[in-house]
Parts: structure tokens; sequence; C-alpha cells
């Protein structure tokens, strides 16, 4: 029986995941499963079925952690007693039948799919951090969280490579707000090329960020209002472009 809900049939990166899920015993979802962009997008939409059927869950959207295997143990439990071959009690994972009775309890949710967002974001706010010494490379942390429900990373950026002066370095840290033309997971910023373009007058620095998303064929720039140089020393003119990438996962 093919899946119906928007929230399981839509394109998306998940969509090959759940649909696999939906039809084979080798495709279920479970805590430990591999993580990438498909897989998190499935998880990510299984506890919006969940949340929809009234089950609340605390792990970061894509993650199915301690969180999203009790909302599952539950939703398969007493009524619905949803049991495998030789199984007397449910287990915490997403297969053919548990799969199938969560897209058959949303499909009729179409206005709360509708109203609840969580599995994207198009509106977020930014914390962006750098320490760019003297000599050698910098190093950049970046805060994103969504402004639409709780979802948010720290990101480390690494410098690759600077062009321009940027004499002395610098040390500082803005904050503002951006927003995509495309519904995002802050796990979306994960490992994605960035160029950093930054100029200091004084002890003012002011400039933008260009973040790109290879599997989305697209780059976002926004720009970040001025805030001041922390190093005690230099403070000479300089401006340039510092190429930043491969962001790791260091916190929530």
């Amino acid at each position: 029986m093919a899946l119906s809900s928007k929230l399981f049939t839509e394109e998306s990166p998940g969509k090959p995941f759940l649909q696999r899920c939906s039809e084979t015993p080798a495709g279920r979802l479970f805590r430990g499963t591999p993580p990438n962009p498909g897989s998190r997008d499935a998880i990510a939409r299984v506890q919006a079925a969940l949340r929809l059927s009234g089950f609340a869950i605390s792990d970061s959207s894509g993650v199915y952690g301690a969180s999203t295997e009790a909302a599952v143990l539950k939703f398969k439990g007493p009524p619905r007693n949803i049991l495998g071959p030789g199984q007397t009690r449910p287990d915490a994972t997403v297969g053919i039948q548990t799969i199938h009775r969560l897209d058959e309890a949303i499909s009729g949710s179409n206005q709360r799919e509708r109203e609840i967002l969580v599995f994207g974001s198009q509106h977020w706010r930014f914390i962006l951090a750098g320490d760019k010494g003297f000599t050698g490379k910098g190093a950049y942390d970046l805060v994103i969280t969504s402004t639409d429900h709780p979802d948010s990373r720290i990101f480390r950026m690494n410098e690759l490579s600077a062009t321009g002066g940027l004499v002395g370095g610098f040390r500082g840290k803005t904050r503002g707000r951006f927003d995509t033309p495309f519904k995002l997971n802050a796990i979306d910023f994960h490992g994605v090329p960035s160029l950093l373009a930054l100029e200091k007058q004084g002890k003012i620095l002011k400039g933008s960020l260009v973040l790109g998303f290879p599997s989305k064929h697209a780059a976002m720039a926004f720009s970040f209002e001025p805030f001041e140089d922390e190093r005690p020393l230099g403070g000479a003119f300089t401006s340039g472009a510092l190429n930043v990438t491969g962001q790791l996962l260091i916190g929530r």
C-alpha cells in the first residue's frame, strides 16, 4: 500500500528512505540509523508525524534520539499494539506497519501539517564569532537558530585561504537575522562551503557571509552590522575575503 500523506510523499531528500521503509523490513528507521541528508530528513518527517499525532519530542530535528525512540514506543503501544512477527511487545523502530499507521494517522491532518513547522524554516537568527591572529589561519563559530521552531546548531568554520590585506587579524562577534529562499533544517548548514568577507577601519569590522548549499545548487548571502574588534593591538584599515568551509557540529 502506498503512502498518502503530504508529509511522506512530497519530494524531499527523505522520500526514498520513507518509501523503502514502507516496502521492505530492511528499510526501517531506528536509533543508530547511519546519518546522511536523506535519513535525517526522513527521521525529521517521522518526528513531525509523531508530533501531529500528539507525542512530544525533544530531540533535534532529524536525530533519532531517546525522545524519538520513546515517542515511537508510545505510538506503537496500546491501543494500537503494533507488533512484528513473534513479538509480544513493540520495539522502538519504524518499519512497514509503523510508517503506514503514522501515514494513516496524519492523512486527515493537512491543516495541522500546514500550521506546524517541524522540518524546515526560512527565518533564522545568527551569531558569528571570529578569531584570526596576526599570522596563520582563523577559526570561526557560527550559531544558527530558527525563529519558527526549536532548531539550532553551533558550527566551527575553518579558514582555507584569504585574499586581501587583513593585516593584524581581528577578534569579534556579531549577530543578526537572515532569511533563506527555501526551507532548511539547521543541519543543512553543515559542511557547506562559505565565503566570509570583512573590512576593518580603525577598530570597527563589517562584512558579509555567503553560505552555499551544494545539494540545492544554491547559495545565500547575508550582511551583518558593524562590530568592534576586541584585539588590544592593531586597528589599521584592512579588508579581504576568507574562504572558509568544513563546518563541524560541536554542540546545540
